[in-house]
């Protein structure tokens, strides 16, 4: 099992084309390997327990690093297609076991 980590973002901003940005903010500590929006987790107080057992398109969707998510300069990028990050949403973030 890969180790994981709850991160919130908060509502991001609409830039068109079905998007939403948040502003970049600052994220130390591993870079993961993979990122997924928890579509039934929309409430800041409310997050999902862990382990979480992601499968895309039923609890999850994987988010594509670069174009989804990133982190450069020692800041979390994203800007998701989710429509459910209009209100903020849990990522549930994945690291390999060394």
């Amino acid at each position: 099992m890969k180790r994981q980590k709850l991160l919130w973002i908060p509502p991001g901003k609409d830039v068109g084309a079905f998007a939403l940005r948040v502003e970049p903010f600052s994220y130390i500590g591993d870079i993961p390997d993979t990122v997924w929006s928890l579509p039934l987790y929309t409430d800041p107080s409310t997050p999902p327990s862990l382990p979480y057992y992601p499968v895309h398109w039923k609890n999850a969707f994987v988010e594509d690093r670069g174009h989804d998510w990133d982190v450069m300069h020692g800041k979390f990028h994203y800007m998701s297609h989710a429509f459910e990050s209009e209100t903020g949403i849990w990522l549930l973030l994945e690291f390999q076991e060394v």
